[in-house]
């Protein structure tokens, strides 16, 4: 069984009966407040628990040169980088957050439109089932004045053997591929060959029936000065040709494989023409990267330069039932577009057009309806004594992508096998989060130096500052903006991601707030509002799948090994061992937070001073703290000075077994840090330090 690995999982989406949609959403207004609405202001301090990069975006790199290297900045008064985290930024974290916790709607805005492709010759593949020999056809794609297209269809296509090419023109294809790794894998190299250019592609040819296998036979074509006129087209060549050339009994010889043949195009003199749709010729862009660099396939650049000059370009195509276009490729064996686009298969289509809280809050664009948000973030500026500029790192940034339906889709079907893009029942698996990690660890684009980034991250320790300020919002829309910054008020114990690198481990950051400014009640009160009104949607909320996710990605502590990129050979086998990327919960064990978490009518409640006096070692002072903690979920100032001079007097008077004990990193990172927070826990080991 192999191992799956991703750096990233998915919170689920609600489904359509839990989203939440706010009985004021048609109400909100700029210009006319809410009786009850308040506006305001939060102080936010924002402190990278590990290096951290965004992007310079704002400097566009000149045509042909890499993206810029510098963490975001501008240039101030006195001529000093001010290095900043962009608003833009900040606001997209917080609304993914707040979308998960307040059981909005998979937002559409952020899912691709993008039809995939998939080319699968496994036996019993749904390529396979899909794909019919003896319905591929040839023709000759033109683009008319207008920008659109057309196929002219030729009356028949043949396959011709390299054998063939060799004996009657020389060409040496043969040569190059038999039990021989192709140096140039793309069609364009065999079209550049001198050989091909001195004879040409057209010629005269006879054509013979042949049988390939079962029903399937194959039409090839043979040079034949008295035949018909035919235009030789070549395809690529995706590995060598292997044949055993031995002279040996046949008993003994290994099967052949891997390409041999070439193709001959036969025009008509009156020829069909299929027209092709935008929505095709959209989706064939997408499969062969025409607006992606990075993924730009070298056969269309090469093709595409001859279509926009007026040429005819080769292409192999299906038509449907009604004998209109169904699909198209520039090989014979094309990727076949999936039946459905990835936002065919959000679990929340909203037929009614509903607004959920986070559009209120965030606002919203469509083609009948817009709203202006409410919340305005600054950008999160860095106090120069905190930065210091790491040496530059070497990635690729390129982000996964949604084709792979083992990971993106819910899986699997009732009786066996994966759901993918073809399935009208697939569903996407939610929200896509990277969970944090509790360091950054090593990258090297190893040869693949065409799409590696170089950058220069900002060390841990960095902090930023930045104000949010709210108009006109209810007091339960405020509670929801602070527990989505604050994890509902647990700061202390769950992290934020940011910036491009976080696969890598950069970016985890610590969000604090203070109380905001120009209101009547403490910040906890608002998250208890938010709370009461999410409970009452479903009383279950905080122990809910999407909370349960989302907190355990968001805090961390687990097995870092397995939170990387798959490398090629990894893909492969979790398809061919029908695994799937379970959620984080199931994944890694005891990474449940729910435990942790306590309703803010439970964590509001008057909390006593503790009585502590009667323990005097560190196992039985934390059986009874850890009782109290699960009850209030967090202790105040007071009781954090007396836990923390509690353990102290305990291990300054030498008690060997509390020793023994606090000498282990994980009562500080676990226990410790829940009771006291983090930075309180920093200060009582570095005074004890001398003592374990």
């Amino acid at each position: 069984m192999s191992v799956v690995k991703s750096p990233y999982n998915f919170v689920p989406a609600p489904s359509e009966g839990q989203v939440f949609y706010p009985p004021w959403r048609n109400d909100v207004r700029h210009d006319i407040p809410f009786e009850d609405g308040e506006s305001g202001e939060i102080e936010i301090e924002i402190t990278a628990e590990t290096p951290i990069f965004i992007r310079n975006g704002h400097t566009k790199p000149a045509e042909g040169e890499k993206p810029t290297e510098e963490f975001s900045h501008f240039i101030d008064k006195n001529g000093q980088k001010q290095y900043f985290i962009p608003a833009t930024s900040l606001k997209g974290m917080v609304r993914n957050v707040l979308e998960i916790m307040s059981f909005s709607r998979l937002n559409k805005n952020l899912i691709n439109d993008h039809r995939y492709a998939f080319r699968d010759l496994t036996r019993a593949s749904q390529y396979l089932a899909r794909y019919k020999y003896n319905e591929i056809q040839g023709g000759w794609l033109k683009e008319k004045e207008d920008g659109s297209w057309s196929i002219e269809k030729c009356e028949e296509l043949a396959h011709i053997d390299h054998r063939e090419l060799k004996e009657y023109l020389g060409i040496p294809f043969r040569d190059y591929f038999l039990n021989n790794q192709p140096k140039n894998k793309e069609a364009f190299s065999k079209y550049e060959n001198s050989i091909v250019k001195k004879h040409g592609l057209t010629h005269s040819f006879r054509t013979e029936k042949k049988p390939l296998f079962g029903n399937i036979e194959l039409n090839m074509a043979y040079f034949n000065s008295e035949g018909r006129k035919g235009t030789l087209v070549f395809t690529g060549q995706p590995g060598p040709r292997k044949e055993d050339t031995r002279d040996l009994p046949k008993d003994r010889k290994f099967k052949s494989s891997g390409k041999v043949r070439e193709f001959v195009f036969f025009d008509s003199e009156n020829p069909k023409i299929l027209e092709v749709s935008q929505t095709q010729q959209k989706d064939f862009k997408f499969i062969y990267g025409h607006d992606d660099p990075s993924n730009l396939s070298k056969d269309w650049k090469y093709w595409r330069g001859k279509l926009i000059n007026g040429e005819k370009i080769p292409v192999f195509f299906a038509e449907n039932e009604n004998g209109d276009l169904e699909h198209f490729g520039l090989s014979y064996m094309y990727k076949l577009p999936f039946k459905y686009r990835v936002s065919d298969l959000n679990p929340n289509h909203n037929p009614d057009k509903k607004k959920d809280l986070a559009e209120t809050l965030f606002g919203y664009t469509s083609k009948d309806d817009s709203l202006k948000g409410r919340l305005f973030f600054g950008h999160a500026l860095a106090e120069s004594q905190t930065v210091k500029v790491l040496p530059q790192v070497e990635a690729v940034l390129g982000g996964p992508k949604a084709s792979y339906f083992p990971f993106y889709l819910d899986q699997f079907k009732d009786k066996g096998g994966y759901f993918t893009y073809d399935d009208s029942a697939a569903t996407l698996r939610g929200f896509k989060r990277y969970p944090v990690q509790s360091k950054e660890v090593k990258t090297s684009a190893g040869d693949n130096q065409k799409v590696v980034t170089h950058f220069k991250p900002l060390d841990k320790g960095t902090n930023f500052k930045m104000k949010l300020r709210f108009h006109n919002l209810k007091s339960v829309e405020v509670g929801a903006v602070l527990s989505a910054l604050t994890f509902h008020g647990y700061s202390d114990t769950f992290f934020h991601s940011l910036g491009a690198a976080k696969p890598f481990g950069y970016g985890k950051v610590k969000v604090n707030v203070n109380d905001p400014k120009y209101l009547n009640k403490p910040k906890e009160d608002y998250m208890m509002d938010f709370e009461n009104l999410m409970m009452s949607k479903d009383p279950n909320w905080l122990s809910s799948p999407q909370i349960k996710e989302l907190f355990a990605m968001a805090k961390g502590g687990v097995n870092e090994d397995y939170l990387s990129y798959p490398v090629i050979k990894d893909f492969i086998n979790i398809k061919q061992q029908n695994e799937r990327l379970d959620p984080f919960t199931e994944f890694f064990e005891n990474v449940d937070p729910t435990g942790l978490l306590k309703p803010f009518s439970v964590r509001l409640k008057p909390q006593k001073p503790l009585q502590l006096e009667g323990f005097d070692n560190y196992q039985d002072l934390s059986k009874y703290l850890n009782e109290e903690i699960s009850i209030f979920g967090e202790f105040t100032d007071e009781n954090k000075l007396l836990i923390f001079e509690k353990i102290a007097r305990i291990i300054e008077g030498k008690h060997k077994d509390s020793v023994k004990k606090l000498r282990k990193d994980s009562h500080w990172d676990g226990n410790i840090s829940n009771w006291l927070g983090v930075d309180m826990k920093n200060q009582l080991k570095e005074r004890l330090t001398p003592l374990l």
